[in-house]
């Protein structure tokens, strides 16, 4: 990657960032979608709850696998250079185990997205680390702990 892709990641403000922490099928397929609109984005893995549904997911880059949804590729980046090497490429999501602190770092994330799906385990704050925080599942309630709560149980979906 070139010295003027990473300084063009930095400073164009045209295509929002966005990190979704979460690659199961749920983050993959918002993942995919935002990159449709013309966002950069990347995908935080978080080891629990595991991802079970891989074939319709980006988790399998995080193994140097092939990782494809609705046309977009999922590439591996383990280092800020190789992140954001993938966010410059167009129809690329860049895939990472990095936590949320370390991504922060390289840029100010324009949304942050929890689709981590964590049932029963302490759901983060994530008012104030981005413009607009969403959260995706249980646990979530708006104004609370996000600006946006979106439940994804199939009988209450919405």
């Amino acid at each position: 990657m070139t010295h003027a892709r990473f300084c063009e990641f930095l400073s164009n403000r045209i295509a929002p960032f966005v990190i979704v922490l979460g690659t199961n099928e749920i983050a993959s397929a918002v993942a995919a979608r935002l990159t449709l609109e013309g966002c950069r984005v990347v995908l935080s893995h978080d080891p629990y709850p595991p991802v079970i549904r891989r074939g319709m997911s980006f988790h399998d880059a995080l193994f140097s696998d092939h990782a494809e949804v609705d046309g977009i590729q999922g590439r591996r980046g383990e280092t800020v250079v190789e992140i954001v090497g993938a966010l410059t490429v167009t129809g690329v999501v860049a895939v990472t185990s990095l936590q949320l602190t370390d991504l922060i770092a390289l840029r100010t994330p324009d949304v942050l997205i929890d689709a981590r799906m964590q049932k029963s385990r302490m759901t983060t704050n994530l008012r104030n680390i981005a413009s607009l925080s969403i959260g995706l599942g249980p646990q979530f309630a708006a104004g609370v702990n996000c600006d946006v709560a979106i439940e994804t149980h199939p009988d209450h979906a919405g």
